[in-house]
């Protein structure tokens, strides 16, 4: 059952990376659209997050733990190429490594679902999400 979880998110983030539209939008774009397609895709499908987001769940099943650090390091890959480009087209500051921008991002959006999740979901996670991008936003941008 949480494999076939994994496998349903691990498509949905396949079809969120798709539409990213290539070079049509801007790395800045590109990274608000994803961070708002993740909270609006949890938000209807908290069950999702539940497990994505429960790393006990996974701790003693190597198939499990695998298939999750496999989905976490794709979509790190992808943030990092994204904030690369943004550094090189002036967009995204580059006095800070990729790496560590696409960590502080991932790291946001990670904890806000989180708190989402253990709040037994009591708050507007997709406004939220929007807040705290707004937030991320200023701090990467050039």
């Amino acid at each position: 059952i949480l494999l076939g979880i994994l496998n349903i998110f691990k498509s949905s983030k396949e079809k969120i990376f798709s539409e990213l539209g290539g070079e049509s939008l801007s790395p800045l774009s590109q990274l608000r659209l994803l961070f708002n397609k993740r909270f609006d895709y949890f938000s209807k499908n908290p069950a999702v997050a539940s497990v994505i987001f429960s790393e006990d769940f996974f701790r003693n099943d190597k198939r499990l733990s695998n298939a999750v650090y496999e989905i976490m390091k794709d979509n790190q890959s992808i943030i990092i190429d994204i904030v690369k480009k943004g550094q090189l087209n002036a967009e995204i500051r580059n006095d800070l490594p990729a790496k560590q921008l696409a960590f502080i991002l991932t790291g946001a959006l990670r904890l806000i679902v989180t708190q989402w999740r253990l709040s037994e979901f009591d708050f507007d996670l997709v406004a939220e999400g929007r807040e705290v991008w707004q937030t991320l936003e200023k701090m990467i941008k050039k």
